[in-house]
């Protein structure tokens, strides 16, 4: 019995680690999936017509239905997954 809730225990402690990891660590997310809230900053991945991949920094304008990217040459590529931008560091 010992054993069985001693392995209870860590399997608990593991879930609560990963959970936190998955919460703390930022994960593309499709566009199709969710878009980010209105008029957050967000690292975007870009698409153009040739199949280049690339990121910048933009926001979802919620009211125009369009993306306001921080980079001009991005004006020619599509947003096709997000995630949340990293805390500030503290330094």
């Amino acid at each position: 019995a010992d054993v069985v809730e001693e392995l209870a225990r860590r399997d608990a402690r593991w879930e609560a680690v990963v959970k936190a990891a998955l919460d703390y660590i930022p994960c593309w997310v499709s566009v199709s999936d969710r878009l980010p809230e209105d008029g957050e900053d967000v690292l975007c991945r870009l698409l153009d017509d040739d199949c280049e991949v690339c990121a910048t920094v933009g926001c979802y304008n919620l009211t125009f239905k369009v993306w306001d990217l921080d980079a001009e040459w991005a004006s020619s590529r599509h947003v096709t997954h997000w995630m949340p931008l990293p805390a500030l560091s503290q330094d």
